[in-house]
């Protein structure tokens, strides 16, 4: 179910959609003219023929909550869409899971994607990223110079050798879809890169939550599963 407002304010509209399979909504972000793009899974019909398993989709509404398109795209594996930001131009980057060749090479288990649309739902490119175990995307943002930052978590090496059980990872994508940077960062635990926001100097700020001592400083454990917050420079 989509809506238009809080619960605290007067609803102007919700819309309600799917199929008699399985869909959830996971992501969204304003397109910049009063709509709005979301996106989520399906392992039915949503927006095109299923794939296979649970594919992607993506769908803009104007402001009046219309539907003004929606796609679906996948693998014959399993595919989700987790994340979305506003590309600045109408459009909308968008990153999720992928466990075959959506955007480029598979590396195994489940990939993370990142692809851009335009406004009219057309995919200007997408690009993959992955290692021989789990990758996934927890966080998009614009980095407000027409391209994209990423968050997530890896069970793997997908820049560096792995710290522990599960680690952080951050990337940058710039407006054509070349990664500029991807930076792995865990402790001998558990690390999880759960959100990510630009700074206003071309850095990035991550939030994190983690279950052993922290950096360089070793900042002391406080509990079962600690937050963090990182700047980390472009």
């Amino acid at each position: 179910m989509l809506s238009g407002a809080a619960t605290a304010s007067p609803q102007v509209w919700v819309q309600q959609f799917g199929t008699n399979a399985t869909e959830s909504a996971y992501a969204a972000t304003i397109d910049g003219s009063g709509g709005v793009f979301v996106g989520g899974s399906t392992n039915g019909q949503l927006g095109a023929a299923n794939a296979g398993g649970y594919d992607a989709w993506l769908e803009r509404r104007d402001g009046a909550g219309n539907r003004m398109w929606m796609i679906q795209f996948g693998t014959p594996g399993f595919d989700t869409l987790l994340a979305a930001a506003s590309d600045g131009s109408g459009g909308a980057f968008v990153t999720g899971e992928a466990a075959g060749n959506l955007g480029g090479t598979y590396f195994g288990s489940l990939d993370a994607y990142v692809a851009r649309y335009d406004a009219s739902g057309a995919a200007l490119w997408a690009r993959q990223l992955g290692s021989s175990a789990s990758d996934y995307p927890t966080g998009a943002a614009s980095d407000g110079q027409g391209g994209v930052l990423i968050s997530g978590a890896t069970f793997g090496s997908l820049a560096g050798v792995g710290a522990g059980f599960r680690d952080a990872w951050l990337a940058r994508y710039d407006a054509s879809g070349s990664l500029g940077w991807v930076r792995q960062l865990g402790t001998n635990g558990t690390d999880i890169a759960s959100a990510v926001a630009s700074d206003p100097l071309g850095g990035a700020f991550r939030l994190r939550k983690h279950n052993r001592k922290l950096g360089r400083v070793q900042l002391r454990l406080r509990g079962r599963m600690d937050c963090a917050i990182q700047l980390v420079g472009n």
